[in-house]
């Protein structure tokens, strides 16, 4: 029974443990489904979010239009070679971002291959994502595959990524890359991808795209690379910053030959021409790179400034555009700018004004400042400067078209005398009172003229050489200063002031100059060129046209003259102007001449020796300068020549070296007479002192009969006599009145 008994036990021992651990494994059974369940559930759970997600991406996707991509685009200006004629790139503006767009048909094929090489092997076969380097970059990062840490992305998704600048390193970043990616796929062809990415991609240096990257590190166009150069520039995009190879040369040179060898592999090119690729060295612009700075900070010349300024106010004035749009568009709207500039002109300018030993000397401590412009005789800007010393800053003050100032007796020939000849007030010889034309409230004369000298009755053509100020003033009474100041501000854009108490309508801004603001220089010797044209005008311009990034002409300047004068009205006054820089005469100007060149023009000078200019012109160039402190103070060059006659003439004879002597066209519009010098009349035999004078054929002076026994004294202004000019309805008293410290030269 003991037996029986045991093995009763034991058979009961051995079911319960059966029954234990069944009932274990029953536990781990429910454990586990119920771990299966879970999982199954949060799986589902995921996959609804991440089918919403997804989903989401998919209906937010931002459309991107490469057909229309706004970028900013690096502008270039152009310039005529002045020997060759042909055109020339003569500047780029850029902001932050250099870029030029060129069309995929113009960047070779091999440029695009080694792209692909070392950008996308698989772009061709791809819709937007490759998928298997997506997974190798996914897998690599988290268990470390390898220790390159290649990127998944396509070409296709770096674009995206240059346009929508979304460079955030998050999961949902990625998949909205991933979603965009394949959809730009399904809108545009390869090539339209391709294009954009070489356009849009960063190569270091703020350059963006193929042609700015091959201009900026090997100073050639895109279509002139070689495989090494393409390689260097491609193997940048991995690091902008610091594998570019001017940075890191020696890090580029190894991603480069990398790039050589997937670009042979893929065309099935030679080990022996791979190797010979590996082995060309290649020549970067580093030395000019390593002095450049970014082009916010170059120190463009006083040209440039000039382009700048007018094409943002002629966006202004025809598109109404505020200064801050109109000025970013200069700098990223891609535009091309076809300027006026004459290198060689400006080179000229540059050499005089930046270095103050080659300008006259003074006794100052400090050397004043300057401005000189040359144009042709029809307003086209040919060079420009707007400073003396070295140019630090770019757009900086630019004194030849920013600063107004006063000047002085070069005012005479755009105002009493062209306006007195052309409404047949005076003649070349009409005999003009020079004393005082009234008196000052401390009983002295005024104005007084600049050698303290007066000679009674001269003829107009001494005046104009003496720069005669009684005269002047005389004329600017008869002519009405109300005309002269409409004449300035319809036909030059002088600004003069018309309203207020202290105006420019009176008889000393108009005769002497002595204006209330001023004018800028460019408006003054623009003035000067209708007496070298034959009496007409266009306003000095930079520029011819400017055009858009898809070619289409958004400006273009009108350079059609205008008439100022009339034929006969500029050829006298051209032959007045010659006067006073002929050596024979008692003229302001007369040493400013050189070899048998003829020029012609006008001296002007402010009280106390503030401002000091000479306007003058040839049959090639109209050029005139001023010299001045921005601050007012007295030039003293006591014992040298007059600073702006000798600076004009070692200009202008520079300019002239290698071109023929030449007459002025025009000349045969007014007829040369001999006149009797003691009545201005026309001379008879027995005149006993005569000159020889020029005149409108339409209006001559009489014949003398002073010297014939009559009473006549041939042609002398009538002060008495009220000439109304153009505004026939003005019947106002004109107040003579003097300014105080603006006597003129």
């Amino acid at each position: 029974m003991g037996t029986q008994k045991k093995k009763s036990t034991g058979a009961k021992v051995v079911s319960g443990v059966g029954k234990g651990v069944g009932g274990v494994f029953s536990v781990i059974g429910r454990v586990i489904a119920i771990l299966f369940l879970i999982l199954v559930i949060t799986g589902c759970i995921c996959a609804i979010y991440m089918a919403n997600y997804v989903i989401k991406f998919m209906k937010t996707d931002v459309g991107i239009d490469l057909y229309s991509l706004d970028l900013n685009n690096t502008t270039i200006l152009y310039a005529d070679d002045a020997e060759t004629g042909e055109l020339y790139e003569l500047y780029r503006l850029h902001g932050v971002e250099n870029r030029i767009w060129v069309e995929l048909e113009d960047i070779p094929q091999m440029v695009q291959d080694i792209t692909i090489a070392g950008e996308d092997k698989r772009f061709e076969e791809h819709q937007g994502v490759d998928w298997i380097r997506t997974t190798y970059a996914f897998l690599n990062e988290m268990i470390g595959l390898s220790d390159d840490r290649q990127g998944g992305s396509t070409l296709t998704q770096q674009l995206i990524k240059n346009i929508t600048e979304d460079n955030s390193t998050t999961f949902e970043r990625k998949i909205r890359e991933i979603f965009r990616a394949l959809n730009l796929e399904k809108k545009y062809t390869k090539d339209d991808i391709l294009e954009a990415y070489l356009n849009t991609v960063n190569f270091g240096y703020g350059t963006y795209g193929i042609q700015a990257a091959a201009n900026l590190y090997y100073g050639k166009d895109v279509q002139d690379l070689t495989v090494p150069e393409a390689a260097s520039i491609i193997a940048s995009t991995k690091n902008p910053a610091w594998l570019n190879p001017i940075t890191d040369p020696e890090s580029n040179k190894s991603r480069r030959d990398w790039i050589i060898g997937e670009y042979c592999e893929m065309q099935g090119i030679s080990e022996t021409q791979e190797r010979q690729y590996i082995a060309t060295p290649v020549e970067t612009r580093r030395t000019q790179m390593q002095n450049d700075s970014s082009a916010s900070s170059q120190v463009q010349d006083y040209f440039i400034d000039t382009v700048v300024e007018e094409v943002i106010s002629d966006l202004q004035a025809t598109y109404g555009y505020e200064r801050a749009y109109a000025s970013s568009l200069i700098y990223s709207g891609g535009y091309r700018i076809y300027t006026t500039v004459n290198s060689s002109v400006q080179n000229t300018l540059e050499h005089y004004f930046e270095n103050v030993e080659n300008l006259p000397p003074i006794h100052n401590a400090e050397y004043p400042q300057g401005a000189c412009v040359v144009t042709d005789p029809y307003g086209k800007i040919l060079g420009i400067v707007g400073g003396t010393g070295p140019k630090t800053n770019a757009r900086s003050l630019n004194r030849a078209t920013m600063s107004k100032r006063q000047p002085g007796s070069s005012i005479k020939p755009l105002t009493v005398y062209s306006q007195g000849i052309q409404n047949n007030v005076i003649t070349w010889s009409t005999m003009i009172d020079d004393h005082p034309f009234t008196e000052r409230e401390d009983g002295t004369g005024w104005p007084v003229n600049f050698n303290g000298q007066y000679l009674g009755n001269i003829p107009v053509c001494e005046a104009i050489q003496r720069s005669t100020n009684t005269v002047a003033v005389r004329l600017s009474d008869r002519l009405n200063p109300l005309n002269l100041v409409n004449f300035l501000n319809s036909n030059f854009d002088f600004g003069l002031v018309t309203s207020g108490y202290n105006n420019d309508i009176a008889l000393a801004p108009t005769a002497l100059g002595a204006l209330t603001i001023g004018v800028e220089p460019i408006h003054m010797i623009g003035a000067y060129q209708m007496f070298g044209n034959g009496g007409t005008y266009v306003e000095p311009y930079s520029y011819t046209r400017v055009l858009d990034n898809e070619g289409n002409v958004i400006l273009e300047k009108n350079i059609t003259p205008t008439r100022i004068l009339d034929p006969e009205t500029a050829a006298v006054m051209n032959k007045l102007l010659q006067s006073v820089t002929d050596p024979t005469t008692y003229g302001t100007a007369s040493s400013v001449r050189w070899g048998q060149q003829i020029v012609g023009g006008k001296t002007g000078t402010t009280s106390n020796d503030y401002d000091h200019w000479f306007i003058g012109y040839s049959p090639y160039y109209v050029c005139g300068l001023w010299i001045g402190y921005d601050i007012n103070a007295t030039i003293n060059y006591a014992g040298y020549s007059y600073p702006p006659l000798v600076l004009w003439r070692n200009i202008m004879r520079d300019l002239h070296a290698e071109l023929p002597v030449k007459g002025f066209d025009g000349e045969e519009n007014c007829v040369a007479m001999t006149y009797c010098k003691e009545t201005g009349a026309l001379a008879s035999v027995n005149c006993p002192s005569t000159a020889i004078g020029y005149y409108k054929p339409s209006f001559l002076p009489s014949t003398c009969s002073k010297h014939l026994g009559g009473d006549e004294v041939g042609m002398e202004l009538d002060d008495d006599e009220e000439y109304s000019g153009d505004d026939e309805d003005d019947d106002r008293t004109v107040t003579v009145r003097p300014r105080k410290n603006r006597d003129d030269d």
